[in-house]
């Protein structure tokens, strides 16, 4: 379990330890590892400010490391040999669907959450790769690959949080918003149109060598992502009170008094009958 997944008292102190064995050794190993933590915040950024603050630290350090998106694309390279080159076909099986799993989730999930001009440049890269198209599901199959890069970079862009991004919604095959994607991604790259994310007072714009230069925007719109409000839950309604009073005392049954009545008679028959026996003798 992930430390964002498992967002505890001590949660915080992780994530610093985190960051700062990054910061001070910016290594494959150790950037792959803090962009998995982004790739699991992703579900969870917007459900909680607590969450959201946690996401940003993360994506606020990765994209100040150098090369943050393409060792990411190199790991999926890496991968993606793997996959081909196992030596058994069990082991190139295996392999299969590990690289189905994990460029999904490096290309959706993490680099889509990386707003910087490098991952647009790798995204837009992606745009073009067409090499893992999707297997034909079979009625044996209880899974189904992921399309083809291209189309998971188109995905990432339409959410990474471009303003006036050229898709919104998840690109099939063929679809208009790989195309539009395709179409941007052209003219971004050649240096004839700029870009911007959300929340950012600059843009930026590619240079032919693939570097890019950054543009101060003046009166940038105020369209940063806001944490989500927490709606305080309403307190119980307590139940209306009601006046307690005081239990009285049973009422005593007033008819008790004439049972006397019948019982002095019987006495007075018995001592007349007694008399009587007693004068006859």
């Amino acid at each position: 379990m992930s430390i964002v997944e498992a967002l505890h008292p001590n949660a915080e102190k992780a994530i610093q330890a985190i960051i700062s064995k990054t910061d001070s050794n910016p290594s494959s190993e150790n950037i792959l590892a803090l962009g998995r933590e982004i790739g699991s915040s992703d579900r969870f950024k917007n459900s909680s400010p607590e969450y959201m603050t946690v996401h940003s630290e993360l994506v606020n350090a990765m994209i100040k490391i150098p090369g943050h998106a393409q060792i990411i694309a190199d790991e999926i390279e890496h991968l993606r040999e793997q996959k081909i080159q196992g030596s058994t076909e069990a082991l190139r099986a295996k392999h299969h669907l590990v690289y189905q799993d994990q460029r999904g989730n490096y290309i959706r999930k993490v680099l889509a959450n990386l707003p910087s001009p490098e991952t647009i440049k790798v995204l837009g890269d992606y745009l073009s790769d067409e090499r893992d198209p999707p297997l034909p599901i079979n009625i044996t199959q209880d899974w189904s690959d992921m399309p083809a890069n291209c189309n998971l970079a188109a995905a990432a862009i339409s959410k990474i949080g471009l303003r006036n991004p050229p898709a919104t919604k998840w690109p099939t095959d063929y679809s208009p918003e790989l195309k539009n994607c395709r179409e941007w991604w052209d003219e971004i790259k050649s240096g004839r149109k700029t870009f911007s994310f959300k929340g950012q007072n600059v843009e930026y714009r590619f240079k032919p060598d693939g570097t890019w230069e950054t543009l101060p925007i003046s009166n940038p719109p105020d369209d940063a992502v806001m944490p989500p409000k927490l709606t305080p839950k309403p307190a119980p309604e307590k139940a209306p009170e009601q006046d307690v009073q005081p239990s009285k005392p049973k009422d005593v049954p007033n008819w008790w008094p004439w049972l006397w009545i019948p019982a002095l008679a019987i006495v007075a028959a018995g001592w007349r009958l007694l008399n009587r026996r007693t004068n006859s003798s």
